[in-house]
């Protein structure tokens, strides 16, 4: 498929904070693969394979676990909280034909007429539910807010999304 970036990862043995802590000595990343019809995998990633997967355009990820080769999308990403290296990260495998049901950001562009006469914009909204197929994942759903005026908002029902895309969150919320 080509809309897809490969990710390689190795099988972890060793659990525990102590093991976890020389692979990541080791330039190595921790995280887990599970989805709905297979159980929990530990495994472990080199650091600088996954910052080019996050790197990517790419939503939907081809790894390879224990010799199968599977589809996933990341779910999870931890952080350390000083550092701000990433330390775990969960990996959700996914059927390239069955609807997947996701977070994405909303994300505002623009500055309205209202900020312009003085106003102060609001965003109560930072995230929509939507199910699609995975590898229609938008990254983002982008709100142009420049013809809002004064007390003026835009609802979720406003907002235009491709074929195929499915919004779950209630249209009447304002985002």
């Amino acid at each position: 498929m080509a809309n897809e970036f490969k990710l390689e990862l190795d099988k972890r043995d060793g659990l525990g904070s102590k093991a976890v802590k020389s692979l990541r000595n080791e330039g190595k990343i921790p995280g887990v693969f599970y989805s709905a019809d297979t159980d929990a995998t530990p495994f472990i990633i080199d650091r600088r394979h996954l910052h080019d997967a996050l790197q990517s355009q790419f939503h939907v990820y081809a790894v390879s676990v224990g010799g199968k080769k599977l589809h996933a999308i990341l779910k999870e990403i931890q952080y350390h909280p000083v550092s701000d290296e990433i330390i775990h990260l969960d990996l959700f495998g996914v059927s390239l034909t069955d609807k997947i049901t996701i977070s994405v950001p909303i994300i505002l562009s623009g500055e309205s007429i209202g900020v312009n006469e003085g106003g102060i914009m609001s965003q109560s909204l930072m995230e929509l539910e939507i199910q699609c197929l995975a590898t229609e994942v938008p990254d983002a759903v982008h709100v142009d807010v420049t013809e809002l005026g004064m007390n003026e908002a835009r609802h979720v029902n406003d907002l235009e999304f491709a074929d195929g895309i499915e919004v779950l969150t209630p249209e009447d919320m304002t985002v």
